[in-house]
This record gives structure tokens, sequence and C-alpha cells, in this order.
């Protein structure tokens, strides 16, 4: 019955998320990324499926994970994610999702071994030893939100927004554990000046 309902509302969607002429959930909406997730739920669980049963039958060990509509396949096989199972992905999510297409451009098989000890995946930095913590270009982004912020701060031309805006890239600060106790001084000063901008901004 849920996938029933599911299935009815992706219909739904398809045909009447439509803001200002533009197709597709509108971004920044608070419910877009519920929604978006639950348009997507039978695509996850059918691709879930098929990386369990290769686990299973063929003792491979495949795991994904989607952020929104980032699609990362993990194996610890060095050649794990090959041409057959991505066209598999390509499949699942254009016939289960439809409207949804794996981007040829933007897909890429990334190694993690002694020679690429780190690869970033939205953001993300993933070490060959476990450590999983922002990347540079991301701590570059934060600084300049930050910045921002605090500068409009001085003349009190902040948003409600805001808050959310420094909780978030706070919560990215803490991935790797308390953001002060970090090895990086500019992860340590980040997280104080994130629980700075926070405590002013709820003052307001």
């Amino acid at each position: 019955k849920g996938r029933t309902v599911r299935r009815d509302g992706s219909e739904v969607l398809d045909r009447e998320a439509i803001l200002c002429g533009v197709p597709g959930l509108p971004q920044g909406n608070v419910t877009s990324q519920d929604l978006f997730n639950w348009y997507m739920k039978d695509a996850d669980s059918t691709l879930a499926y098929l990386l369990w049963k290769r686990r299973r039958d063929e003792g491979l060990g495949e795991f994904a994970t989607r952020y929104l509509d980032d699609l990362t396949v993990s194996s610890r096989v060095q050649n794990g994610v090959g041409a057959p199972l991505r066209q598999s992905e390509r499949n699942i999510y254009e016939n289960f999702a439809p409207g949804m297409k794996v981007s040829h451009p933007k897909s890429r098989v990334r190694h993690l071994n002694e020679e690429h000890p780190a690869i970033t995946i939205t953001g993300l930095s993933i070490y060959n030893d476990g450590r999983v913590t922002p990347s540079p270009e991301l701590l570059t982004e934060i600084c300049k939100v930050f910045d921002d912020i605090s500068e409009r701060l001085v003349t009190g031309c902040v948003a409600e927004e805001d808050h959310w805006q420094v909780a978030g890239n706070n919560g990215v600060l803490q991935l790797s554990g308390e953001a002060n106790r970090s090895a990086s001084e500019l992860v340590r000063h980040l997280g104080e000046k994130a629980g700075w901008l926070m405590s002013r901004l709820s003052g307001l």
C-alpha cells in the first residue's frame, strides 16, 4: 500500500511540481528535500537490493550513499564499480524515478589507495585511514559565509535563515569529531566562530 501511495504521489509531483513555468521542486523550500527523498524511495530500495544480492551471491562489498541528487557507490574491491554495475544504476534510476538520469560527464570512478590518499565527494574529503573532513575548498566557502554573516551582524541586516546556515555549516565541521579537538587550526577556529555566531543570532 505504501508503495502504491508513493507511486501515486510521484505521478502528482511529475504533473504538478511547476513553479513560475519551471518544472521540478522549488529550491530552498523546507519540504523539497523530504518530497525528493520520498520520490526516490523506490529507486533507492531497488539499488540497495541489487547491492545486497551482489554481496550475498558474489561476495562483493558495494554500498550506495545518496545525498539529494548526488549518488556515490563505494566498493572495497579495486574494480568493484565496473561498467555493468554503473549501467544497472542508470537503468534503475531512469526506470524507478522518472525524470532522473545519471549525468555521464559528471560521473567519475575514484580510487582510494597509497597513491591517492584522499578523495573528495560533495565537499567532504575521505582518507584511507578512515578520516572524514571538510575539503579545503569547502572550508574556504565556510569562511566566506561566516565572514559575510559577521559583517551583516554589525549592521543588523541578518535573517532567520542565517542561523540555520551557520548551524548547518557547524554540523559539517563536527563530522570528524568535535571541531575544537580537530588537528586543523582552521577547523578549530571556524568551530569557535560558529558557536559565537549562533549565540549572537539566537539573541536577535
